[in-house]
């Protein structure tokens, strides 16, 4: 073997070998970016809001959805009409926020947000719980296990 040879194979061998060393790392890094992203949102939701101006925000969002004002169900960043929603909502930096005449929901970062819903909301199973803990009466966090 030439010596041009082993030392294309030397670079090649080095760079197999980084890209395992960064095909094992960054899953961990993404992990564990998610659980501090997870853990800073429910800080703020659970000792930074005013859950008392978020749950009448909620509330506001589906009577003016009654009324007509939010023609779309869900609103995310890219939709036209999301910076009107309430600075309480906004604040908590949503994936979405969905508004149905009877619920809001505002999903927050991986499967975690909370739940309003109307003094005449039916559940489909009066059994099953509104979300994982009520914040205040009507108030509802719910996080998917």
């Amino acid at each position: 073997m030439s010596i041009r040879f082993k030392k294309v194979v030397k670079v090649l061998v080095s760079i197999m070998v980084f890209a395992l060393v960064i095909s094992a790392v960054y899953p961990l890094v993404v992990i564990l970016n998610i659980r501090i992203k997870t853990e800073a949102e429910k800080k703020l939701l659970f000792e930074k809001t005013d859950h008392e101006a978020l749950l009448q925000a909620c509330r506001k969002l589906m009577v003016e959805k009654r009324q007509g004002k939010w023609q779309k169900d869900c609103y995310d960043l890219k939709t036209p009409g999301y910076e009107e929603l309430p600075r309480v909502i906004l604040e908590l930096n949503p994936m979405d926020v969905c508004i149905s005449e009877n619920v809001v929901t505002v999903s927050m970062y991986i499967r975690q947000g909370i739940c309003v819903y109307g003094d005449d909301y039916k559940p489909l199973n009066p059994q099953a719980p509104l979300g994982k803990k009520e914040l205040i009466p009507g108030l509802w966090y719910y996080e998917a296990d």
